[in-house]
């Protein structure tokens, strides 16, 4: 396992937490997977193309966004969370 890296077992176990939780809220959550965009096929990335332009997506840790990955990471929740992804009052 590499340095920071989360064992698989504590990933299972946070997303089943997760739906737990969910299964308590009236209208549920929805789970987006950054992963898939951020880190594809689990390869690391700290640069990527979004909507044609390369962006740097870490911080120089390599491991948080970067301002323009956690912009990008917004968008998408907005995007694909639908209308209640974000400040639901």
């Amino acid at each position: 396992m590499t340095r920071g890296a989360v064992p698989a077992i504590a990933v299972i176990a946070a997303l089943a937490a997760v739906v737990m939780a969910a299964k308590r809220l009236p209208g549920g959550v929805r789970v987006l997977d950054m992963g898939k965009v951020f880190t594809p096929g689990g390869a690391f990335r700290r640069t990527m193309v979004f909507r044609g332009r390369k962006a740097n997506v870490r911080q120089s840790d390599g491991i948080h966004f970067s301002t323009a990955g956690a912009s990008i990471a917004a968008t998408l929740i907005i995007e694909r969370g639908g209308p209640t992804a974000c400040c639901r009052a």
